[in-house]
């Protein structure tokens, strides 16, 4: 089910939710509106001769394809895992909702870390020349890598080129940052991700949708566990709050990276051509207020 049907579902099933519930179906009404971009990706050259795999000869256009990757990338993964967010909690599933919302938050992390990247790049000393190994890590970083360690059947079937990938960890925090430009990142979404954790993991926290609790009794309680889960108002309201930050963050993100540019100057170094304030003013106003 797409996403604006099962939101519009939820909203005439929970009426005190709706007004929160509508905003966030049309926030994701205005990402779907949103045309794609057709990205000149060149080929990646990589040093395999020394001990790690590493990118060299980058010019304005890998910057500029990695970007672009990150952006429509986000965008649409953000937009598939809304579906699959909103069709669970119709179908009355909240702990596989929230399992789902934890992923989205990692797609627009990926979004949220590569802005930061760029600013960075921009700002610091040789900041482009320290931009390839994240450049290298979001293209070639693989989870099969890391478990491929000590296991050379699987290390010879992926490609010499793959690497350690950027944490989830990383993603969700560089979200914090790019929640607070200009001032000290907070923990809100590192501690918002980390209470989705406890639905992904075979934590006992995770587990209590499905218990209920039958009789309270001295110093005990009697309990039994059910398959299906009844979300509730509360439940709900939750899923949406965190689906909503999620999304203006994520798609905040993605649209200042289509904005901005990596250029290069007459005497050779790069820079960043940063969005007009109409352009910055569009993107705020669409996703990120």
């Amino acid at each position: 089910m797409k996403f604006v049907e099962a939101a519009t579902m939820l909203a005439s099933k929970f009426p005190k939710q709706a007004r929160l519930i509508n905003r966030v179906r049309k926030l994701g009404e205005r990402a779907r509106s949103v045309q794609r971009q057709v990205i000149l990706e060149p080929v990646s050259l990589q040093d395999l001769n020394e001990e790690k795999p590493r990118l060299f000869g980058l010019t304005p256009a890998d910057y500029n394809g990695w970007r672009l990757h990150a952006a429509e990338s986000s965008a649409v993964r953000m937009q598939d895992l809304e579906d699959a967010i909103a069709s669970e909690l119709v179908d009355g599933r909240f702990t596989s909702s929230s399992i789902l919302l934890r992923a989205h938050m990692e797609v627009a992390g990926l979004a949220a870390y590569v802005v930061n990247r760029l600013q960075d790049a921009a700002e610091q000393p040789e900041g482009w020349q320290k931009l390839a190994p994240a450049i290298q890590r979001v293209y070639f970083g693989s989870s099969m890598f890391v478990q491929s360690r000590g296991t050379p059947d699987v290390a010879n079937i992926i490609g010499m080129g793959e690497v350690y990938p950027v944490s989830p960890t990383d993603y969700i925090k560089a979200i914090d940052r790019f929640a607070s430009p200009g001032k000290t990142p907070g923990k809100r979404f590192q501690l918002t991700y980390g209470l989705l954790s406890e639905s992904a993991h075979p934590a006992m926290r995770g587990s209590k949708p499905f218990c209920e609790v039958l009789a309270h009794r001295h110093f005990a309680w009697l309990l039994r566990y059910h398959a299906e889960e009844s979300p509730n108002a509360k439940a709900i309201r939750m899923v949406f709050e965190i689906l909503r930050d999620s999304m203006r963050m994520g798609y905040g993100a993605a649209g200042l990276l289509r904005i901005v540019e990596v250029g290069q100057y007459e005497d050779g170094t790069l820079g960043l051509k940063r969005p007009t304030p109409s352009e910055f003013a569009r993107v705020f106003r669409s996703f990120i207020k």
